[in-house]
């Protein structure tokens, strides 16, 4: 019998109109109401469960379960187990994930290390009025992570619930990334502070915590297997890291390329707009969220 069962679980699943293994669940079944069960009987058990987490079709398992009448708890603790231990994700799907962080520090680094000194030296702003603004901008990012956790966690679509979030707002993310670097200079101080403070806001306590919320809720809506989960936080920091460096190092190089002036900085902007758009487009169509179970209300 664990043969048998082996063989199935290898082909992807348990073969219901088998006879042999109809008759074998059929055995296991009467004998899990023994209060003694004999070390052959325990590991069928077992083996019967995880014939159950092979399944992959849904109508077949509630099939199996109504068939063999197991309970809420048992269904649980079934789905539960399928989900910790089933691969979900390929190589490509992993790396897809990865790429989602190039979109996430195109934003990050550059605003972080650039955007101070593209506006006190290029714009002519004060970088302590620049500062305070930014950190005022930080009250309504703490704000928003609540608003858009909550809002991510009642979405239903065709899509899932993050990967909506994550693909729509980086939309945003660019129209203001790009805002941002290329206020205009004609226009007077108050203003350019004002053009500054709204789009900064925009972006980081709306579009950008959007984006990075939902795509941090993937690791758990793509895959339920640990081991799958801590190499996608690897690949994640893997590209992070990466991207960030390669901007630290080659943005200053581009903006003298393009003439070192307000248009340099519009235009290499730009560029990273457009990287941003195609990497996080690529991550979020490289996975798929799992089903919503019914048992996870339970």
């Amino acid at each position: 019998m664990k043969q048998l069962v082996f063989e199935r679980l290898n082909s992807g699943g348990v073969d219901l109109s088998d006879q042999e293994t109809r008759n074998a669940l059929f055995v296991i079944k009467e004998d899990r109401n023994l209060k003694n069960h004999s070390n052959e009987n325990e590991e069928a058990e077992e083996l019967y469960l995880y014939g159950l987490l092979a399944l992959t079709n849904l109508r077949a398992f509630i099939r199996a379960v109504d068939k063999y009448e197991v309970s809420i708890e048992e269904i649980c603790i079934i789905v539960e187990k399928l989900m910790e231990e089933k691969r979900y994700l390929k190589w490509y799907n992993m790396v897809g994930y990865g790429s989602g962080d190039i979109a996430g520090n195109v934003v990050y680094a550059f605003l972080t290390f650039f955007v101070m000194i593209y506006l006190s030296d290029t714009i002519g702003l004060n970088p302590g009025i620049i500062g305070t603004l930014m950190a005022v901008a930080k009250i309504f990012d703490g704000i928003s992570d609540v608003i858009f956790g909550s809002l991510i966690d009642k979405t239903h679509t065709k899509m899932g619930k993050a990967r909506p979030w994550m693909l729509w707002p980086y939309l945003g993310c660019g129209v203001c990334l790009f805002a941002i670097f290329a206020i205009p200079t004609s226009w007077g101080k108050t203003a350019q502070y004002a053009f500054f403070f709204i789009f900064y806001v925009m972006l980081n306590a709306g579009f950008y915590t959007a984006n990075n919320i939902a795509y941090s809720a993937l690791t758990a809506l793509v895959t339920k297997n640990e081991n799958e989960r801590v190499q996608l936080g690897s690949l994640r920091f893997v590209f992070a890291f990466t991207t960030s460096t390669i901007i630290q190092a080659v943005t200053f190089g581009l903006v003298a390329h393009f003439g070192n002036d307000a248009a340099a900085w519009r235009i290499v902007a730009l560029i990273y707009v457009v990287i941003g758009i195609i990497s996080n487009t690529i991550s979020v169509l490289s996975l798929k969220e799992l089903p919503f179970f019914f048992c996870a209300s339970i």
